[in-house]
């Protein structure tokens, strides 16, 4: 329902009938006094389903920053368990063109012709290339292999630091969630009792007005601040004496939230 809409009606209300089943200043005050309340029910009830909200993405970036951590340091250690097989194949190359290359050499003893020794020559310098390039290459894998044990070591001492720390807190932030759960369901059967004490006509408006705005439905009014505390709205003094006299549920015409006339001493 369109919000101009609403406010005639609930005007037209006011202005024909009190609410039902409160009549006269006293059964108003009692009124304000039951929507204070349950408006500071809906508040509270707010901020836990905030922390509802906040809580669980509290938890879930710690165990985010804990896989990470695993995931970096599994990584590392599959590439640190792939390069020691490649340094085990190199070495095994390394072993296998050595041996060929001894045989070659002694064949040399057996060379009859120039063209026989270029040709074992050529031989033997490919062998010997290999072997180099092989242990070349195995003394770079080492060198890398030290530097990523170096750097395992050190992200195994930070994911224990870390699982150390946030072990801790993730047990004290799922334990505040269990609790905030129970808190909630309390508060739900607080507010059912509170709205209870209200009439159908009245606890409509609140909650049509609530939703509207956000929580803050129900505002008070002083005569040293004459104006819709939600809004700030000033307003004339025909509706300052009707909230004064306290007998109906009185809304601001500027933004719909219900007005509460609050005496000063």
């Amino acid at each position: 329902m369109p919000e101009e809409i609403v406010q005639k009606e609930i005007s037209t209300k006011r202005e024909v009938a009190p609410v039902a089943g409160r009549k006269g200043a006293a059964g108003l005050n009692k009124d304000a006094e039951y929507l204070l309340e349950l408006q500071e029910v809906d508040f509270l009830l707010l901020e836990l389903e905030h922390s509802k909200t906040y809580l669980p993405e509290m938890i879930t970036q710690k165990e985010k920053a804990i896989g990470a951590l695993e995931t970096e340091l599994k990584t590392n250690q599959d590439l640190l368990t792939a390069k020691t097989l490649e340094i085990k194949r190199l070495e095994l190359d390394t072993s296998k063109f050595q041996t060929e290359l001894a045989k070659l050499q002694k064949q040399m003893l057996d060379i009859k012709t120039n063209k026989e020794y270029d040709a074992l020559v050529r031989e033997i310098d490919v062998r010997k290339a290999a072997v180099s390039q092989s242990e070349e290459k195995t003394l770079q894998l080492m060198s890398e292999t030290e530097d990523l044990k170096k750097e395992i070591g050190a992200l195994k001492e930070k994911l224990e630091t870390v699982k150390q720390h946030s072990a801790a807190e993730l047990e004290g932030l799922r334990k505040e969630l269990e609790a905030i759960a129970v808190k909630v369901r309390a508060k739900m059967e607080e507010r059912k009792s509170k709205a209870s004490r209200l009439d159908r006509q009245t606890l409509a408006i609140y909650e049509r007005v609530r939703k509207g705005r956000g929580g803050h439905a129900v505002v008070r009014v002083t005569q040293s601040r004459p104006a819709c505390s939600g809004c700030y709205k000033s307003l004339p003094p025909q509706r300052i004496q009707e909230l004064k006299r306290e007998d109906q549920v009185i809304t601001c015409q500027n933004c719909g939230r219900i007005l509460i006339w609050l005496a000063e001493d």
